[in-house]
């Protein structure tokens, strides 16, 4: 096996283990609830991976998009009853105004900046009028989120994940009319060691679990909301 099949490997495993972090499973929930609260019935995820958000969004109509056929075909395993297509974020392959949602979730921090303009403005194009477009990414003013970016290369464009540059992206795309930005998560600690650490399994221990969650209860109650985890934006077209 190659380094690059090795490692893509490797991250199918990781995301598949933080299904079964208690920790990481609740604030998901949380996240998710907040892109969903209009309850879509017809629901694109750009970047859609394993189909992870099919664990806690549960519309109608769901239909992901990837450019990997290896995570492509471990979702459609885990979710026969879906629709996952093999394509481009900045060249969609659906009609416009199609879908009541479109999202995606920690992968903008990954383009370019060029790239993420193209994106979102697709994804603008085949959401329906009145309908939103949601972004969920690591917060650039969020300590742990620092800290995981200087530690890991892939990683290094969160440093650029700050909310005004988001905005920007939207008002260009058109869709500048009605936005909500949202904040989600403290400082997080366990994100560093579900990177780092995602096979040990105390990190599953319900006493470690509990910790990390008193701990970021504390925070929740110092830190301004600007300095949370993530950052969550959504835009009515």
């Amino acid at each position: 096996m190659d380094r690059f099949s090795e490692h893509r490997r490797r991250d199918i495993d990781f995301f598949k283990s933080r299904m079964t972090i208690p920790y990481r499973d609740r604030r998901n929930q949380k996240r998710f609830s907040l892109i969903a609260q209009d309850r879509p019935k017809t629901v694109l995820e750009v970047g859609c991976g394993e189909g992870i958000a099919l664990h806690y969004i549960h519309p109608i109509e769901y239909v992901g998009v990837d450019t990997s056929s290896v995570r492509l075909r471990f979702a459609s395993t885990l979710h026969e009853d879906r629709i996952f297509v093999q394509g481009d974020g900045t060249c969609l392959p659906f009609r416009s105004e199609q879908f009541d949602l479109v999202f995606c979730n920690g992968m903008v921090h990954h383009l370019s900046k060029e790239g993420a303009f193209l994106m979102i403005k697709e994804m603008g194009r085949v959401c329906k009028k009145r309908g939103w477009v949601a972004l969920m990414e690591p917060n650039a003013y969020n300590p742990s989120s620092i800290l995981l970016a200087l530690l890991r290369r892939p990683e290094r464009g969160i440093l650029h994940c700050k909310s005004n540059a988001f905005l920007d992206y939207f008002e260009r795309s058109g869709m500048g009319d009605e936005i909500r930005l949202k904040y989600d998560g403290t400082f997080a600690p366990l994100n560093l060691f579900a990177h780092f650490f995602w096979k040990k399994g105390f990190i599953r221990a319900p006493w470690f679990n509990k910790l990390w969650g008193r701990i970021d209860y504390v925070v929740n109650r110092i830190i301004p909301e600007r300095f949370w985890t993530n950052v969550i934006i959504l835009a009515k077209k």
